[in-house]
């Protein structure tokens, strides 16, 4: 058994399998992930779909990896990113309370 920073645990992975599982990610895996999206799927808050950064990685492909990677790497979140966009779906024709969504 080793010894974590959250105390003794018995070690359940090998240690070349938890290389690659504690290695940083990269700008190469950002992008790979962004092309395997849909273009026009789940907009941020912006409005800004998949596409955009798609087309444009060339321009903003820098600072889109290294805003994420920083992330998936444990830097903290900023208060803008950990935000959600919530779509009310009307269940009748003319919604007047929350309930009749």
């Amino acid at each position: 058994m080793k010894e974590y920073e959250s105390g003794w645990c018995a070690l359940e992975v090998l240690e070349s399998l938890n290389l690659i599982l504690t290695t940083p990610y990269s700008k190469e895996e950002v992008h790979q992930a962004l092309k395997k999206m849909h273009p026009s799927k789940a907009p941020c808050l912006d409005g800004i779909h998949a596409v955009f950064y798609q087309r444009f990685w060339y321009i903003d492909g820098d600072d889109v990896s290294r805003f994420v990677t920083g992330i998936l790497n444990g830097n903290p979140i900023l208060d803008l990113t950990n935000a959600t966009n919530i779509a009310l779906i009307p269940k009748k024709k003319k919604p007047q309370v929350a309930a009749n969504y």
